[in-house]
């Protein structure tokens, strides 16, 4: 009986010594060492593409969108050097120039007709979200 208790009172000395400890910071695959978002297009796939617009009914496969966003591959295909039906005087992307891509006009809230996506407003991405998809245009807009 004296042995177990004093087991028991080890493991409960050592659960307090690791409850009392600072946990290391995990950073997730898509962040970067500042703790912000990468830009690549692996990051913004899995943060903003999948997660916001590649859902149905949306820019999926048979979705109400002209282009789908749910697959990294059709992603880049769908937006690189791709002119923009809202806007034909610019792409979707044009590579390393954030301010001639329209997808940047429209998740900004500046679409043409004050055209914004997501639907609902410009506040359903974040600033981070945003500065991420123009640093990943702004660095070549790379298939990444």
């Amino acid at each position: 009986m004296c042995n177990r208790i004093s087991v028991l009172i080890g493991v409960l000395y050592l659960a307090t010594l690791a409850c009392g400890r600072p946990q290391a910071t995990v950073m997730g695959p898509n962040t970067n060492l500042n703790g912000g978002l990468d830009s690549t297009l692996t990051s913004i796939q899995a943060n903003t593409f999948t997660t916001t617009c590649g859902i149905a009914p949306c820019h999926v496969a048979g979705g109400i969108a002209p282009f789908r966003l749910d697959i990294a591959d059709q992603s880049y295909a769908s937006l690189v050097g791709v002119r923009s039906l809202h806007n034909p005087a610019k792409n979707r992307v044009t590579v390393n120039n954030p301010t001639n891509s329209y997808l940047l006009d429209i998740i900004q809230g500046n679409g043409a007709n004050g055209a914004v996506m997501p639907p609902g407003g410009n506040d359903l991405l974040s600033q981070a979200q945003r500065q991420q998809i123009s640093d990943w245009i702004n660095s070549g807009a790379p298939n990444n």
